[in-house]
């Protein structure tokens, strides 16, 4: 299976539920990213998805220079989105919204199944809840 790039990823918000993407270190002087795409496994949990006319609603956390941001938003284009983050190197988390994303957050990050992110967003994201 080829590694997932900046130049070959490919969101289709219809198959994914959410991504994450953080800095996995550098080769050769360029920024190494890992992406994770996730789906919920329950259908159950995937029925109150926010869908807008314009897309799903998203709850987003944003990593960059040791400054956490936590918000939700509605995004029309996830892979435009996520595309200009990584361009702009900050790291993320993006789900969509539903009555169990913060649940699914607070235990992503106890977890620490997102190992590129600073051990200081479990904090940010424990004062959240």
């Amino acid at each position: 299976m080829e590694k997932t790039t900046l130049k070959n990823l490919m969101l289709d918000e219809e198959e994914i539920d959410g991504i994450a993407f953080s800095i996995n270190g550098e080769d050769d002087g360029e920024l190494d990213w890992e992406f994770t795409m996730m789906k919920l496994n329950n259908d159950e949990d995937r029925k109150d998805f926010v869908k807008h006319e314009m897309g799903y609603k998203y709850q987003v956390v944003l990593y960059e220079d040791d400054q956490f941001d936590m918000f939700e938003a509605i995004l029309g284009d996830l892979q435009y989105y996520v595309k200009n983050l990584v361009r702009g190197n900050t790291e993320g988390l993006i789900l969509k919204k539903s009555k169990k994303t913060q649940e699914i957050i607070d235990k992503m990050f106890k977890s620490k199944m997102v190992d590129g992110f600073k051990s200081q967003l479990i904090e940010i994201v424990d004062k959240k809840s």
